[in-house]
């Protein structure tokens, strides 16, 4: 027989391509964050303690002789806390199914998380996208607590153990379409991972990656057969390259690190903590054992891995070492070692070794990952780790001629010239898989360097007022981010409040629960964070809920003439180029026919203002309201509808696409000219009473009063002959009216235009009007108005008929809007627009843009952070700097609770599992119904027909806090099921739940895919109402006289 043996080139490995570390996320042990890791590291503490009693009883299961059966020679490790605790709401899984995840699963789930929110990655910008997940896992102590019991199978038993599911739940939670793969190569898992997954994005496969590992030590039987196997320490220490190594001790944890290439991520302005320059897995092949390490293929993988690099080995500052301290392992590590990177090495500049095995344990299947986030943070720091544990060094190691040093103490990172800083991590596994990744680290930004896609604000010389937005899942989540951060800036004097507000208004993900705060110095910001933690009222935040459903569309409310100031927009002009560059236009447009500068007419003291003056006040109230919605529009916040307020509908009609610009400048400008002449001609006043009650009382002044506006259902604008007007402000008052005669010497909307609508009319000739691009609601008709009706006759009767505000509020609150801007210099038509929506009895918000003689931005950044926790469309780039970066901030505030699944009663140590050790589960007996179908039905019949949707509604949620095994406070009608975890078997579940209760068919998809509680309950309502009608027409109708059976139908 002929055998061919594959040869590989012998020339040089291709190059890899650069990909940046752009963020990371750990828990280990003494090192809950990144943060906290790297203190723990720094400190050199030891984060070694007896296995806790609630894992297993340490004096049940040690014994010092290895070989004694079912013990282990170890009562030590590397433990985290509270890993029975999870959120799993936060990820759309019931608790129900929680219980039966391996908690592998649920600690990946936060660290994914984590790691994309510390890279400045909204999670739901990844939808639908090739991202690749590659994470490392070896054991599954979880599947073994239940005892092996076959009862303690249930329906997420499968996917809740299976090792293939870690990658594949954080794929499926934040819908990635990359590969997800499970990588088991013993300890080398996770940085085999991590080399996959450079493989993945340098062939285009992925675009972003999520790599890392898992370690969890729950049940005593890992721990007994690596006992077993001879590897663990005697006194629980990992002492790496010491004389008294003697084995390793375990340790947990888990590590993710958000991979991109590095040409993409210096093109999107990332955060980089160092650069993967290159990598190479390997095995040591046949050799004196299975387990036994090779010399000759380490070495092979070090010149595989720097040749790929494109780095010479020799100019390597650390290795983060395998390091497990075992006799042979170290031995054979530090020969490679000084055989590929020590070799050309001055003596004075030996290669620095240390391995986190020594403060955290031996990590196992994460052991790869926890040594890259060291070695990535040493790079960003620009310091090394001392390494544990390490006081006579190892006589078998010849150090010195190896060029090698243990880095026994903290150290700066050495500089050596301007070369970059490198680094090397190796892992290797006990079946001989064997990995090492080459870290480059990156050189400090330069000062001012653009970090994203921001557009340009002005720079102001003094702390301008920024916009901050914070969301959770749940409003206690949402104060504690609000603490969190709050305590954040203290800890951060050198944190830049633009840099902050960029990152968690650009760079995270937006949940239903929100809060915007407003403030302009980090003092300022502290405080008003610190507030809304407490949940107190404070001026600088605002508070809200998405509701589902949809984003809520906005309707803007242009005001008419009364609004404006001297001065109005001034610090606008100076701040914001898109209000500036409007502003400008509809100057330009406005001299030919206004024969002044609005501009300056707008900016002049307000002792030598013409605002007064119906020809000026008109045009320049139109140019601030079309520039102040154009700047929302560069905001990202346009309006589903418009409503103008006599001259406002001008603006109302421009913005809403039915005059070009041109056009409306023509119009306003000829209507304030035209307008101008009914001054000193009478008065006006508003008065609190309805228009059916102002009508009967203007009956009796023959026509020399009449109704201006009617703004709310109680609250009319009187216009007029100043004298009459006086008489009946004097009767209205004295009949306990409120009345307020408003500072105006003229009576629009009253007989006396009567002349001046004729005039206006011939003077604008044709109309050049367009069909809108959005709805408009007219206050001339109270109604919609296409825009081609808007003709030069419309706009006759704009000025001469009453202002039918409170109509106009009508329709578009009944048409479903309830988000109200006011669009002007000055709220004047605010609390108007509140009692339109009072008296339609809904629930809605009215919100106005800025105010007479207070600061602009702040109250405009109050009204973007209004809409942002209203769910309304909003973009939020244009409010930062250029110079904005994305910065670190903490991390998602988890809010756990225990989720375990039952455990043998055995697993004390004391003996073995008998027949009825096992705690059983509750499921089964949870997914019987618990009220019979007739008691249900018969409740529903006797109920008021009112009463019935809340009846359902209630069961409903009863039945899914059992199925789901969650509070039923947590149960919102409108909310989709799935977000609570709901899946198909669980459905099925819910299905058989409800008809064996009602005894009424229900699809399962009614459930699955369309569910929330509103919905199914209208289902339900409509299947048992029609039953209560077949009811009532059989007892009506009775039996027939011929004995035949009548056929009901119902439609």
């Amino acid at each position: 027989m002929r055998w061919i043996r594959e040869r590989r080139d012998p020339g040089v490995p291709s190059r890899s391509l650069p990909i940046a570390i752009i963020g990371l996320a750990c828990r280990l042990p003494k090192g809950p964050s990144a943060d906290a890791f790297w203190q723990t590291l720094c400190r050199g503490e030891d984060a070694i303690t007896e296995t806790p009693s609630a894992r297993w009883s340490a004096d049940a299961f040690y014994h010092a002789d290895v070989h004694a059966p079912g013990k282990m020679n170890t009562r030590w490790g590397g433990f985290l806390e509270q890993v029975d605790q999870f959120d799993p709401l936060f990820f759309g899984i019931s608790p129900r199914e929680a219980s039966e995840m391996d908690p592998q699963q649920r600690l990946m789930l936060e660290l994914s998380w984590e790691a994309l929110e510390d890279a400045g990655v909204p999670v739901d910008a990844l939808t639908a996208t090739q991202t690749g997940v590659f994470f490392g896992a070896m054991w599954s102590d979880y599947a073994r607590i239940a005892g092996g019991r076959p009862d303690a199978i249930l329906q997420h038993t499968a996917t809740g153990q299976d090792l293939s599911i870690i990658p594949a739940r954080i794929s499926y939670s934040l819908g990635l379409r990359g590969p997800s793969i499970a990588v088991s190569t013993a300890s080398s898992s996770s940085l085999v991972a991590v080399h996959m997954a450079c493989q993945s994005l340098s062939s285009g496969e992925s675009t972003l990656a999520l790599a890392g590992g898992v370690n969890l030590i729950l049940a005593p039987e890992s721990t007994i057969a690596m006992s077993k196997l001879g590897t663990m320490a005697r006194d629980g220490r990992s002492k790496a390259f010491d004389a008294r190594a003697d084995g390793y001790v375990r340790g947990e944890g888990g590590g993710v690190v958000v991979l991109k290439p590095l040409s993409l991520a210096l093109a999107d302005g990332d955060p980089i903590y160092c650069v993967i320059r290159g990598s190479a897995v390997n095995n040591n092949g046949f050799g004196d054992g299975l387990l036994a390490p090779s010399v000759e293929a380490q070495e092979a993988l070090l010149r595989e891995a720097y040749a790929r690099a494109g780095v010479n080995p020799a100019d390597v500052c650390y290795v983060e070492a395998h390091g497990t301290g075992t006799a042979l392992g170290d031995r054979i590590e530090a020969s490679a070692l000084g055989a590929v990177l020590g070799a050309g090495r001055p003596a004075e500049r030996p290669l620095r070794i240390g391995s986190a095995k020594t403060n955290i344990g031996h990590l196992e299947s994460a052991a790869g990952v926890a040594g890259l986030i060291k070695a990535a943070l040493a790079l960003k720091h620009r310091f090394i780790p001392p390494n544990l544990h390490f006081s006579e060094p190892n006589p078998d190691i010849p150090f010195g001629k190896l060029r090698l040093k243990v880095q026994d103490a903290v150290e700066a990172w050495p500089a050596v010239g301007d070369a970059p800083a490198l680094a090397g991590v190796s892992s290797f596994g006990f079946g001989g898989t064997n990995c090492h990744v080459v870290l480059e680290g990156v050189p400090a930004r330069r000062t001012g360097e653009v970090q994203g896609d921001v557009a340009c604000a002005a720079a102001a010389d003094e702390p301008r007022a920024e916009l901050l937005v914070l969301s959770a899942r749940s409003e206690a989540a949402l104060s504690a981010r609000a603490g969190d951060l709050s305590s954040w800036l203290v800890e951060r004097p050198d944190l830049a409040i633009s840099d902050l507000c960029c990152t968690a208004g650009l760079r995270r993900t937006h949940h239903e629960h929100r809060l915007a705060v407003i403030g302009g110095t980090r003092e300022e910001m502290h405080a008003t964070l610190s507030a809304a933690a407490r949940g107190e009222w404070h001026a600088g935040v605002v508070r809200g809920k998405v509701e589902p459903g949809g984003m809520p569309g906005v309707v803007f409310v242009f005001p008419g003439q009364g609004s404006q100031w001297a001065g109005m927009g001034r610090a606008l002009l100076a701040e914001e180029s898109v209000f500036r560059r409007v502003m400008e236009e509809c100057d330009a447009l406005m001299r030919p026919h206004a024969g002044f500068s609005v501009i300056e007419e707008i900016l002049a003291p307000e002792a030598a203002s013409r605002l007064g003056e119906t020809a000026v006040a008109q045009p320049a109230l139109f140019a601030i309201e079309v520039a102040l919605a154009a700047l929302f529009a560069s905001w990202g916040v346009r309006p589903d509808a418009v409503i103008g307020h006599s001259v406002g509908e001008v603006a109302a009609a421009h913005v809403a696409g039915a005059l070009e610009l041109a056009e409306a400048v023509r119009l306003v400008c000829c209507r304030g000219r035209v307008m101008q002449h009914a001054t000193g001609r009478g008065k006006m006043a508003a008065v609190e009473m309805t228009a059916g009650a102002a009508a009967e009382m203007l009956s009796r002044y023959e026509g020399r009063l009449a109704i201006g506006a009617v703004n709310d259902p109680g609250s009319v604008v009187l216009s007029g002959e100043t004298a009459a007007l006086s008489q009946a402000l004097a009767r209205l008052s004295g009949e306990g009216l409120r009345c307020q005669e408003l500072r105006v010497d003229y009576a629009f909307h009253s007989p006396q235009m009567d002349p001046l609508r004729e005039e206006f009319v011939r003077a604008l000739r044709a109309v050049s009007v367009q069909s809108t691009a959005g709805t408009m609601y007219s206050t001339v008709t109270g109604e919609r108005v296409p825009g081609d009706a808007l003709d030069a006759a419309y706009w006759g009767r704009n000025i001469r008929e009453p202002v039918k505000l409170a109509d106009a509020m009508r329709t578009a609150i009944r048409d479903g809007h309830r988000l109200f801007l006011e669009v002007g210099p000055h709220p004047v038509l605010a609390a108007h627009l509140e009692r339109c929506l009072a008296a339609e009895r809904v629930q809605g918000q009215v919100l106005f843009s800025i105010r007479r003689g207070q600061e602009a931005r702040r109250h405009l950044l109050r009204v973007m952070g209004a809409l942002y926790t209203r769910g309304a469309a909003v973009d939020l780039a244009p409010l930062y700097p250029d110079s904005a970066k994305c910065v670190a901030l903490p991390a998602y505030p988890w809010q756990r609770r225990s989720y375990w699944i039952a455990a043998a009663a055995w697993r004390d140590g004391a003996g073995e599992p008998s027949s009825d050790a096992y705690v059983g589960n509750e499921h089964e007996r949870r997914d019987k119904p618990q009220r019979s179908a007739s008691s249900l039905r018969q409740t529903f019949h006797a109920a008021a027909p009112g009463d019935r949707r809340r009846l359902l509604e209630e069961f409903l949620s009863a039945q899914l806090a059992e199925v789901l095994q969650l509070e039923s406070a947590h149960i919102d009608p409108l909310l989709p099921l799935g977000k609570l975890g709901l899946d198909s078997l669980m459905a099925m579940i819910m299905r058989n739940r409800i008809e064996a209760t009602l005894g009424i068919a229900v699809p399962t998809m009614l459930v699955l895919q369309k569910g929330d509680v509103r919905r199914i309950s209208s289902y339900l309502l409509e299947q048992l109402t029609s039953e209560s009608l077949v009811s009532a027409v059989r007892d009506t109708v009775g039996e027939s006289s011929t004995g035949e059976e009548w056929e009901i139908v119902t439609v």
